[in-house]
């Protein structure tokens, strides 16, 4: 075909038509898997700092109510697979979970509190806290404190609270855990490690 010109105009050919879809899926190929990349890390990353948090809080919460505990009373039974923490609170200490009492009620009079973890069972992966009054807990109502052990967040893989062998005694209390998440891509679990602990000093 000629132009008004007189000089022949040509469109793209077969190939070169072919060559320009090439570039074009191998450019989106590219930008998917820089997106999936990212998302990934992202996910893993909220997955780790939720964690992080769920751990740090739980210390914080069960040290200080270890720091409040009547020393004498500290009983610390521990496994390969489980620890078990139990002790008494001073007369008139609101614990949870029976905060919705009121501090006259005789719920109060002494406060005996376990708490435990255990790899095993149907509390896989947990912290449980329970309480009573006047000691024994065989009736106490048990709580999931942290952790998870069905689905892919938080699960505890350890607790430990171990006298430090001093004149006055002290104790290393520690809590780590792992992040679970599940990539929503291929269905792969990965898991990172998170450690909280230190220096406990109960009462009296």
């Amino acid at each position: 075909m000629k132009s008004p010109a007189g000089k022949f105009q040509g469109g793209f050919s077969l190939i070169e038509l072919m060559i320009g879809m090439l570039i074009g899926v191998l450019v989106s190929v590219a930008a998917i898997s820089a997106f999936v990349s990212h998302s990934r890390t992202v996910f893993h990353q909220m997955s780790y700092n939720q964690a992080s948090e769920d751990i740090s809080e739980a210390y914080a919460v069960l040290s200080r109510l270890i720091m409040q505990a009547e020393r004498d009373t500290i009983e610390v039974t521990e496994s390969s697979t489980a620890t078990s923490i139990v002790f008494a609170l001073p007369e008139g200490f609101s614990v949870w979970p029976n905060a919705n009492q009121k501090k006259d009620d005789p719920g109060f009079t002494r406060n005996w509190v376990r708490i435990a973890w255990t790899n095993t069972g149907d509390q896989a992966n947990k912290i449980t806290i329970a309480n009573a009054v006047e000691g024994g807990l065989g009736s106490a109502q048990i709580f999931d404190f942290a952790g998870a052990g069905a689905d892919n967040s938080t699960r505890i893989t350890g607790m430990s609270l171990e006298d430090d062998g001093e004149e006055i005694t002290t104790y290393l209390f520690n809590i780590s855990g792992k992040a679970f998440a599940r990539d929503q891509i291929d269905g792969t679990d990965s898991a990172k490690g998170i450690v909280v602990g230190g220096r406990i000093l109960p009462r009296n």
